[in-house]
């Protein structure tokens, strides 16, 4: 009797008890399905702010677009659609619950905004990259927000493309007045400017629907034109919309256009995507001159055969090893690179029936997710002669797989029409699963050194090689 009394007296406390173990397991399985959720609906337009971590590695930017708003602000917002993102965040049939969950998780936390505006200690992140005998890196430029495509102007003035910061920087050299380079904003206000080309006094620029130019520029002189449009009206779509820009050997512009998505199909309705794009300076005699291609950020010209070569980013979510990103051969105008129908080695991709006939196979399969970004061909000869038309590639790194790789410099041998050899040439970028850096762009001085841009560490390398010297006392 006196057993029954005490339970029942206890029974409301364990009742209570068991109702809020059952909202502490489903709040910590709905906090768990949180980073699941972003990978899923978030993580294919917002992967360059959260660069592979829990939470978008530029938490400044984020602190400041919320700081103002609140809890509930901000899930209106999300669930309205803002700017290019959809209604729902992609997500149309998340709870509020769910949504409200994934905003938390992306705020940041006391600290972040102190631990990324922090500079990084440049001189002791470059004593862990790991280069060949003989190369030294230093530090050409520090001042510049997250600098992508680079270009080589009169004066040994370097232009640099910010996607990020929707600006144009002009790195000045070195002069009486200033025993140090100078870094100049020359253009702002403009939308993911990437590409940058410097011809006959003239900048282009490479926005996402439009390639401007800025006749007459000169920075060293205070000469500052207007921008004007040469080729303009392609898609105001940010995702994969920014554009590498580079001069060929027949003195024309050429620019990929990527496709609008993690994997679609444009073919019949807007053939510009997934297309390379080659005009005149004046932006006439505009040719698709490849299709097929999902993501294609960097490309150059073979110096002994004008064949361009270019790189393609694979797919995301097939896995940590599929598909291979590629590096690619456009032997003549029209071929078709299979994109979305095949990856690889001309695999049929699940989903697409009717595929097209006569796909052209990429060269090299790079391992997947590594993300090729700028190509170059050393033309050089400051470097070793066995560096002569070697094809280096900026590996920027993976950001979805469970292991990462890439963040580095690596080479192809080019022989032939065939690419081997496949190595290193630069890493350390990244420390475990910690990466400080992301090699994006190169440019190549006269002098035969090598400029790299890194869009996560806010600075632009120089590469130079010179001959290790004998020992003497052997």
């Amino acid at each position: 009797m006196q057993y029954h009394s005490v339970l029942k007296a206890l029974l409301p406390y364990l009742l209570l008890s068991t109702s809020l173990m059952s909202a502490l397991l489903q709040a910590q399985s709905l906090n768990s399905a949180v980073p699941v959720t972003y990978q899923r609906y978030c993580a294919q337009c917002h992967n360059e702010k959260i660069d592979g971590a829990p939470r978008p590695h530029n938490v400044g930017d984020w602190a400041t677009r919320v700081e103002q708003k609140t809890d509930a602000q901000l899930l209106n917002s999300v669930k309205r659609g803002l700017g290019s993102m959809p209604a729902g965040g992609s997500c149309p049939n998340c709870s509020d619950q769910t949504l409200s969950a994934v905003i938390a998780w992306m705020k940041p936390r006391p600290g972040d905004i102190k631990q990324i505006a922090d500079k990084p200690d440049l001189v002791k992140n470059l004593q862990r990259l790991n280069i060949p005998t003989g190369f030294q890196i230093s530090v050409y430029a520090d001042d510049i927000e997250e600098p992508r495509g680079m270009a080589l102007g009169d004066d040994g003035i370097v232009y640099v493309g910010s996607r990020k910061a929707g600006k144009v920087y002009a790195v000045l050299p070195a002069t009486e007045d200033h025993v140090e380079r100078q870094v100049k904003v020359i253009a702002r206000g403009l939308h993911m400017p990437h590409g940058v080309v410097f011809s006959d006094g003239d900048l282009y620029v490479a926005e996402v629907s439009q390639i401007i130019r800025f006749r007459g520029i000169d920075p060293l002189r205070g000469k500052s034109p207007a921008a004007e449009v040469v080729y303009g009206g392609m898609p105001k779509v940010n995702h994969h919309g920014w554009k590498t820009l580079h001069l060929g050997p027949d003195d024309k512009l050429y620019f990929p256009v990527g496709m609008p998505c993690n994997t679609c199909d444009y073919r019949s309705s807007q053939p510009l995507f997934g297309s390379i794009v080659r005009m005149t300076k004046d932006g006439k005699d505009v040719e698709f001159i490849a299709k097929g291609i999902r993501h294609s950020v960097g490309f150059g010209f073979h110096p002994q055969t004008g064949v361009m070569w270019f790189s393609d980013n694979g797919q995301d979510f097939m896995g940590d090893n599929l598909p291979p990103d590629e590096i690619n051969r456009l032997s003549q105008a029209g071929l078709d690179f299979g994109f979305p129908y095949f990856y690889g080695n001309n695999i049929p991709s699940p989903g697409y029936d009717r595929p097209p006939k006569g796909v052209t196979p990429p060269v090299f399969e790079l391992p997947a997710h590594v993300a090729p970004l700028g190509v170059h061909f050393y033309r050089g000869s400051m470097f070793p002669k066995s560096y002569r038309n070697k094809l280096l590639i900026a590996e920027h790194g993976s950001w979805n797989r469970t292991s990462k790789v890439g963040y580095r410099i690596s080479t192809l041998n080019i022989k032939n029409e065939k690419a081997s050899d496949y190595k290193p040439l630069i890493n350390g970028w990244l420390q475990g699963e910690s990466a400080w850096g992301r090699p994006v762009a190169f440019l190549e001085l006269p002098d035969g050194s090598l400029l790299i841009s890194d869009d996560k560490a806010d600075v632009i390398y120089q590469l130079r090689y010179s001959p290790p010297r004998a020992d003497p006392s052997l």
